[in-house]
């Protein structure tokens, strides 16, 4: 088959989590189908790009590299704040439907119909159908009807219906609140427009009964992923020292409910760890940290800031926090940290998608004094702490490892192709 897919942002290399999973499953459509991609990005040219060493290589296929993608990139939109405002009075779309929208992404979506004639477009996230514009209109004006895929990186509606629940319990952060409830309302109307004329992806089963409700459908699930030869424990174990333990937390630092998590942390359970360990420190790594979490820098907070590679923090970290309090989907980070073998404390809501059992593999807490108790119980019995990251790393490797979830991929594009064949 021909899959077209769209992006909000080239792909490769995969740096984060919205680029590792575009990336694996691009990959691995392109081992059996003819794949074409248009992303949105600073590079206008059309190029293609190609996946790297950089994400696991089919095991039985020696030193074989990915398939170069055949690709056309379309400059991001100049969106200003006042465009921006105007949008949110006087429009009735949400801003992730616009925020990477031009006529330029809109002609070049249609130029590709009327070319590649795809039987299916795989839209990765919100943002990338929101970035081609109305799609009746664009199908009408190439004369193709192809199948569409709607990978939902997020159920988006509901996560931010759980940010202005969150936020409006603080006078300071109303303005952001009233965003976020007039988005989730706009959200809803559209997500469900979207979703009903796609098949749906979910990335957890959360997610996939939220989208169901929402618009009456039955989504795939297909959870994010991890390499487990690239994410590795440290050879002597995590690092659990209870005299200087290090607390990690790593993420998109501009992304509103990371920095919820990580000022709700600083401000609320940090002093009740620093008392009692007093050489605690909170290590917060991850790109474009907003003023609030820079400010957070001081003697026992380290703001890292971008890092290339995550790995050598978490082989020197004692815990992997998780404290979200809201957002959506399935966390990378998560599972990444169990793969790399580091104990993970982390709040009920932080690990939705993924099927750890507190106690088992990881710990939850949802208050700061729950913090302060499966830390203590971390650093206090090495040997259980050990055991916990083992199974939890096993759980991995059997569950979210990519080699585990990417074949889920063409199950549902032999489904789309067979339906196909029947209607002809």
């Amino acid at each position: 088959m021909k899959i077209l897919f769209v992006t909000p942002q080239p792909p490769f290399p995969p740096k984060k989590g919205t680029t590792l999973r575009n990336a694996a499953l691009i990959a691995e459509a392109a081992r059996r189908h003819d794949v074409h991609l248009l992303t949105v990005g600073d590079d206008a040219r059309s190029a293609p790009l190609g996946l790297d060493s950089s994400l696991p290589e089919e095991r039985g296929a020696g030193n074989e590299r990915f398939p170069r993608i055949p690709t056309d990139v379309v400059p991001p939109p100049q969106r200003t704040l006042v465009r921006r405002l105007g949008d949110l009075v006087g429009g009735s779309l949400p801003d992730l439907a616009l925020r990477l929208r031009s006529p330029a992404a809109h002609a070049r979506f249609i130029a590709l119909l009327r070319e590649l004639r795809p039987d299916i477009v795989q839209f990765e996230a919100v943002e990338a159908a929101g970035a081609v514009g109305p799609l009746g209109e664009a199908v009408r004006a190439a004369g193709v009807r192809p199948r569409f895929v709607y990978d939902a990186h997020n159920a988006e509606f509901a996560l931010q219906e759980r940010i202005w629940r969150t936020e409006i319990g603080d006078l300071r952060r109303w303005p952001l609140a009233a965003y976020s409830i007039v988005q989730w309302r706009r959200l809803r109307r559209w997500e469900a427009g979207l979703c009903r004329v796609s098949e749906v992806i979910a990335v957890s089963e959360g997610d996939a009964a939220r989208l169901a409700g929402l618009a009456g459908v039955c989504p795939v699930v297909i959870p994010n992923g991890v390499d487990t030869d690239v994410y590795t424990p440290a050879p002597s174990g995590p690092v659990l020292d209870s005299a200087a333990p290090r607390l990690l937390f790593v993420g998109t630092l501009d992304f509103r409910p990371n920095v919820d998590a990580v000022r709700w942390f600083a401000r609320e359970a940090l002093p009740l760890i620093v008392e009692e360990y007093p050489g605690a420190r909170f290590v917060v790594a991850g790109r474009d940290p907003v003023p609030s979490v820079r400010a957070l820098a001081g003697p026992h907070i380290e703001v890292v800031g971008p890092v290339e590679d995550e790995r050598p923090l978490m082989q020197a970290a004692s815990i992997y926090v998780v404290p979200l309090r809201s957002g959506g989907g399935m966390r990378f980070k998560v599972v990444q940290a169990m793969a790399a073998g580091v104990p993970v404390v982390s709040t009920t809501f932080g690990m939705e998608g993924v099927s750890a059992r507190h106690g088992e593999h990881v710990l939850t807490a949802d208050t700061p004094a729950a913090f302060l108790e499966a830390i203590r119980r971390t650093l206090s019995d090495p040997e259980a702490s050990r055991k916990r990251v083992e199974r939890a790393r096993a759980l991995v490797v059997e569950r979210y490892d990519w080699r585990a979830i990417l074949p889920a991929i063409h199950t549902l594009y032999d489904r789309l192709a067979a339906a196909a064949g029947a209607r002809r």
